[in-house]
Formats: C-alpha cells, structure tokens, sequence
C-alpha cells in the first residue's frame, strides 16, 4: 500500500502543477478587476489596461446544455494570450476558443460548431482552438463578437486586466 500511495501522490503533484502552470502561462497582468455594471470609460484603454467583456451563457452540443462564462477580449494585447497545446498564441476573432474541459468532458473539438444560447438567442460558432490556459468554465471570441452578442457597443467592458489598480 505504501507503493501505491507513493506513486498517486507523486501523479497528483504533477497533474497539480500542470493545471498551475496553465493558469500561468500567457498571463502578464497583477489584477484582473471586474465590475458589476458595464462600463464605457475611454481612459481604460492603454497597454496597460486591457479591458475584456465577460457574461453568462449556455453552450449547446449534441444534446447537451452547459452553462459557462463567455470572456470577449481583444488578441492583440500585452496582459493575456491565450496559448494552445504547444504554447502558440491562439486566435480568438475567428470563432470561439474552448476550455480543455469541454473537449475531455464532452468531446467537442476544433472544427465542431457549438451554440451560444445568450438571452435566449442561439449564436452558432465555429470552435477555432482549445485555450490550454483559458480560465476554468470559461470561453472566448473576439471582445466585439460578444458585444455583438449582447446587443452592446464594442467599447463596452466590465473587466479589466491590468499592472496598476484603476479608479
């Protein structure tokens, strides 16, 4: 028993690093600050201050129905890239970027078109890539697909990632 007890620790050691090293990797920011109203301040935006649109949905696959968090941010800034299984940085204006838990849960891979059910309207989406570091329950398009989404402005956000606290 001592063997066997040795060896699942050793296993749950590494497979906790691994799920660590993913919530590390691609991210540059100190403080992801959320809001709980949507905001539409044109001072947010800078290198420093990335904002991102963030929202409930259920995601509809071959019968089934999830709940999950939509997280619209743009590619192109310094404070997070999504990155896919070989450390790439992974598109997000080309369709919706998975969770690895969606694939092993549900076997819903890249090429497969899903639904957003958001306010009771259902938005098909390409599944472009699998974020090996997307945050837990969490999807992401481009930050102005989900404001589309939501029938908002793109200048709209209620988060912010970023290195200086934001008034």
């Amino acid at each position: 028993t001592f063997n066997i007890m040795f060896i699942l620790s050793v296993s749950l050691v590494f497979s906790s690093f691994k799920i660590l090293e993913s919530q590390r990797d691609g991210r540059s920011y100190l403080y992801n600050i959320y809001y709980d109203d949507y905001q539409t301040d044109d001072l947010i935006y800078s290198k420093e201050a990335v904002p991102y649109l963030k929202y409930e949905a259920d995601i509809e696959f071959k019968g089934n129905s999830i709940k999950y968090n939509v997280v619209g941010l743009d590619n192109l800034n310094e404070a997070f890239h999504l990155l896919d299984e070989k450390g790439r940085q992974v598109d997000t204006s080309e369709g919706i970027v998975l969770n690895p838990e969606l694939e092993e849960n549900y076997g819903i891979k890249v090429g497969d078109l899903i639904y957003l059910v958001i306010k009771g309207k259902r938005y098909e989406m390409p599944v472009t890539d699998i974020g090996e570091n997307a945050a837990l329950k969490t999807v992401y398009v481009s930050k102005t697909q989900a404001a589309e989404m939501i029938q908002r402005d793109d200048k709209v956000f209620n988060g912010v990632l970023t290195n200086h606290l934001v008034d």
